[in-house]
């Protein structure tokens, strides 16, 4: 979907101007020039792995992404601009299936233990949301991404646009966060016009 909503620019996955050192999750190049304009780094973690901002595996996305964008920064030559996307999958209840059908099945149960899936989808975006905000200014949101086994599953991102390391002054005539928005819609399992 991305790719058809920027006319005059090329998306594209793994991307890098030099081979297979420097790779890049996701571009949004010049049509013309193949010169980056975009280039975001994405993780895509589980709500029960940012529940404390204290936890291990937050401190290891935290650092993963620091990396990611110091990388796409030199990639884009201060030409493009940077973007951090995590991605938090959020199931709603535990699930009733067998363990072995439903990936973490057991961690799912014990994050919902000792708090509703409200406040463990509230605190983990606010934990994804310190963790990218210090690269820069944050939007967060959440989107319904459908049911599987009889669960609802939201889809909990942060979108940060790295401050640092871009050379430019003036937006690019495609907004990207609405961009990102509608390709996050687009890979969801149900029909798209539950995103409008």
């Amino acid at each position: 979907m991305l790719h058809t909503s920027l006319p005059g620019h090329i998306t594209a996955r793994e991307w890098s101007p030099y081979g297979a050192q420097g790779r890049t999750d996701l571009a949004v190049l010049n049509e013309t020039t193949l010169e980056p304009l975009a280039l975001v780094e994405m993780k895509a973690a589980y709500t029960f792995d940012f529940a404390r901002k204290e936890q291990a595996t937050v401190g290891k996305y935290s650092r993963y992404m620091a990396d990611d964008l110091a990388k796409a920064t030199t990639v884009g030559a201060g030409k493009a601009r940077v973007y951090g996307l995590m991605l938090l999958t959020h199931p709603s209840s535990v699930p009733r299936q067998r363990t072995q059908v439903v990936k973490y099945g057991l961690e799912i149960a014990r994050s919902l233990t000792h708090r509703s899936a409200d406040d463990l989808s509230r605190a983990a975006r606010e934990n994804a949301r310190l963790t990218l905000q210090v690269h820069g200014k944050v939007n967060d949101g959440t989107i319904c991404a459908g049911t599987a086994f009889g669960i609802d599953v939201d889809i909990n991102y942060c979108l940060c646009r790295q401050a640092k390391g871009c050379l430019l002054s003036t937006p690019t005539e495609f907004t990207v966060p609405w961009a990102f928005r509608n390709a996050i819609a687009a890979a969801s399992p149900i029909h798209p016009s539950r995103f409008a």
